[in-house]
């Protein structure tokens, strides 16, 4: 566990345990995120380990941002192979020039579910599904507020 991780995990231990760092100022009665909540339902009524539980959602917001790159692409080619074969560019995690962000992160986030859900929810206005749209779109701001902002520009 590295970077922003150290910031959401012990929140999630927090709502996991109340009686964890009762006098702590900074993980008080609230989140950052609904992140910390879903996880820590997920490890509650799963009863996985919270390392389990974190590398499944892992898993499916990869799988939900690959999906929504497919989509995207297969709307704009209409080439089922281009769309399939698309997403491997985006494995290398390679920064994007001048934000300092990578196409996809090694450790997940809330920022990064949020993005994720967006473009998969991009892809749904495009094929003008506006109601699925606007929920993964609400979902992304959910996760995180500011992830989806670049998203409302198209």
């Amino acid at each position: 566990m590295n970077g922003d991780q150290l910031t959401y995990f012990p929140d999630i231990l927090k709502k996991i345990d109340p009686g964890l760092f009762p006098t702590d100022v900074l993980f008080g009665p609230g989140g950052f995120t609904l992140f910390d909540d879903l996880a820590a339902m997920l490890v509650r009524f799963s009863g996985f380990d919270i390392f389990l539980v974190l590398f499944f959602l892992t898993i499916l917001t990869r799988f939900v941002y690959f999906y929504g790159l497919y989509r995207i692409i297969l709307y704009f080619t209409e080439n089922r192979m281009a769309a399939f074969l698309t997403p491997i560019l985006f494995l290398s995690g390679f920064i994007i020039y001048g934000t300092g962000m990578r196409t996809i992160a090694p450790m997940l986030l809330p920022k990064y579910m949020a993005i994720a859900v967006c473009l998969l929810g991009l892809s749904l206005l495009f094929e003008k599904k506006i109601i699925w749209s606007a929920l993964a779109f609400g979902a992304g701001f959910i996760f995180h507020p500011s992830g989806p902002l670049p998203f409302l520009v198209v």
